[in-house]
């Protein structure tokens, strides 16, 4: 939805997005919406929301207003990182159910540590959900 509407950059000088309908609008959504106007107003075009209920209009705002973090270090790997290059994944577009944070730090870290894979004899992860530590050990 995103891409499609970034194609619209420089057609029109306003766009107004409809979201009269959304009955039920979360954190994920609002970023969503505050991703398309960002990558509309970079192209040069005023993106405005129409039908928005007051009851969201507090938390579009609020999203509207964090500013994008600068981009991570590849050279250094850490927690905070990880975490938050899972969240830019999810919230960027790039989301991919198929991988974890992992297949993208990973291989920094066995190389900050000059080590490999085959190198690791135990390794304890952590996560809530079952399915998550399986994709983070198929990563590594």
């Amino acid at each position: 939805m995103v891409a499609d509407a970034e194609k619209l950059t420089g057609s029109r000088p306003n766009i107004f997005i409809d979201v009269s309908q959304v009955s039920k609008l979360d954190t994920f959504g609002a970023w969503l919406i505050a991703r398309l106007r960002r990558s509309l107003t970079v192209g040069g075009v005023e993106a405005k929301l129409a039908g928005l209920s007051a009851n969201y209009s507090t938390l579009v705002d609020e999203v509207r207003r964090v500013k994008a973090s600068p981009a991570i270090d590849p050279t250094r790997v850490t927690v905070t990182g990880i975490l938050d290059q899972i969240g830019r994944n999810m919230v960027g577009g790039t989301f991919d159910l198929t991988t974890s944070g992992a297949a993208r730090t990973g291989p920094i870290a066995f190389a900050e540590a000059g080590v490999t894979p085959a190198d690791i004899k135990y390794v304890s992860i952590y996560d809530s959900f079952t399915i998550t530590v399986l994709m983070q050990i198929e990563d590594l």
